[in-house]
């Protein structure tokens, strides 16, 4: 027969828990606190229910910025609008304290913020893409604002005229004052040739400076030694370089520039086309339309070089945007046995392109200072001397950045930096020169 197990003796026995009234269970919503009232970034997006602050699209509780469940933000556009301005300058340029911690350690410490993306650490400082485009575009835009007024072909041949060469060569008493103004006056300029090198058409006009300068020069001396007969005054007034409003009644497709040759021959949509025989006429008619659109902008451009300079400016950040992959497929050859994703190169190459950014800016404002304040030592001296170091700088913090993010030896890391560098120069050069084309004929 079979008898129930007793419990043991030292267990003592457990009362079953009694089910809890509802009255019980329910917690009283007016012993807790009073939660503090929404703000007015949060109208409309949350709302308060039992002191919960809870979602107002779906009542779900909050326990962020974000609601977890569908998504919503508490922040609406009903608040303020300083808070909206911030938002956006937060959200589109990234323009927060954020910058502050960033900007310092971009000038002067090399590899640390990329050092510190790749460790995880992120949020504090401005993401490396926002970083880039953000510091080029400025750049660029105050570069525009400081390009000079007086930039055209006729300023550039008028550099003798404006210090006074032209009156000085008139006035001179003897062929050694002559001479010594002459010399003055080409070494001006040979200089306005050496800074406006990369400007299409301005050379040619520096040339015709040249000539004049010559011209008038040996006229004086002729008039200085009694020679100046109606045979020397001919010769002269022959060797004359043709102005432009000569050159306008004669052939101003040469003398206003911007003319084309192809086959050894000035360009012309009749007499000398652009006609390659294995290409369509479909084909070979757009090229001439091309043709035609860069040399109506090459005139242009010989009229006013700021035009040109002012639209390869807008289009550099998106060229030099566009040779960053090309800068991070070179870091990643180079340091292929590193075993770094692509993504890890091209973050390098954001922040070092940031920094170069960051670095053209400073010395154009330093520029700036010092035109601005030409007469005040005490603007001048100070900003020579940092654009001086900041030269010198520049090439330094790329070379320890490069040491620092891929831990390897000072003269193999040396050797490294010298071919990228000589190759990405290349090929940024061979970039900028097709911007400047392509500007050329879509201007």
């Amino acid at each position: 027969m079979n008898t129930p197990i007793e419990p043991p003796a030292n267990e003592p026995n457990t009362p079953k828990p009694e089910a809890s009234t509802p009255t019980e269970a329910k917690i009283d919503v007016a012993e807790v606190a009073e939660p503090p009232k929404p703000d007015a970034a949060q109208k409309g997006a949350s709302v308060y229910t039992k002191g919960l602050l809870v979602c107002g699209n779906c009542g779900t509780e909050l326990l962020g910025e974000t609601c977890y469940r569908c998504g919503q933000p508490t922040k609406g556009l009903v608040r303020q609008f300083s808070s909206i301005m911030g938002d956006f300058l937060d959200t589109v340029l990234n323009i927060d304290t954020r910058v502050f911690r960033t900007i310092g350690p971009l000038i002067y410490k090399p590899g640390f913020l990329t050092q510190e993306y790749f460790s995880g650490r992120r949020i504090r400082y401005v993401s490396p893409v926002r970083l880039f485009f953000f510091l080029a575009v400025l750049t660029f835009l105050l570069a525009q604002f400081s390009l000079p007024d007086d930039m055209g072909p006729d300023n550039k041949t008028d550099v003798v005229q404006v210090n006074g060469g032209d009156n000085k060569i008139g006035k001179a008493k003897t062929i050694e004052d002559v001479e010594k103004i002459r010399k003055d006056a080409l070494r001006e300029l040979a200089e306005a040739k050496k800074e406006t090198g990369a400007i299409p058409m301005v050379g040619a006009a520096l040339e015709r400076a040249k000539t004049e300068v010559n011209l008038k020069a040996d006229k004086r001396i002729a008039e200085l030694k009694g020679e100046m007969t109606p045979e020397m005054l001919a010769k002269l007034e022959q060797a004359k370089p043709e102005t432009a409003t000569s050159a306008d009644q004669s052939d101003p497709d040469i003398d206003e520039g911007g003319h084309i040759s192809f086959n050894g021959e000035i360009w012309d949509s009749e007499k000398n086309p652009i006609k390659v025989s294995w290409l369509p006429d479909s084909v070979n008619k757009w090229f001439n339309s091309l043709a035609q659109r860069a040399e109506n902008n090459g005139k242009r451009v010989n009229k006013d070089p700021k035009v040109i300079i002012e639209a390869l400016l807008s289009a550099l950040p998106m060229t030099l945007f566009l040779m960053l992959p090309v800068f991070a497929l070179l870091l990643k050859i180079m340091f292929i046995f590193k075993r770094r994703l692509y993504m890890e190169h091209l973050i390098v190459a954001l922040h070092s392109h940031a920094f170069l950014m960051l670095s053209i800016l400073l010395l154009i404002l330093f520029n700036d200072l010092s035109a601005w304040f030409a007469s005040s030592a005490w603007v001048t001296v100070p900003c020579g001397i940092l654009t001086a170091v900041l030269w010198i700088w520049m090439p330094i913090y790329l070379f320890l950045m490069q040491k620092r993010v891929y831990q390897q030896g000072w003269i193999l890391t040396f050797i490294k930096y010298t071919v990228i560098g000589n190759l990405h120069i290349i090929l940024l050069t061979m970039a900028i020169t097709c911007t400047l084309i392509i500007k050329m004929i879509w201007l």
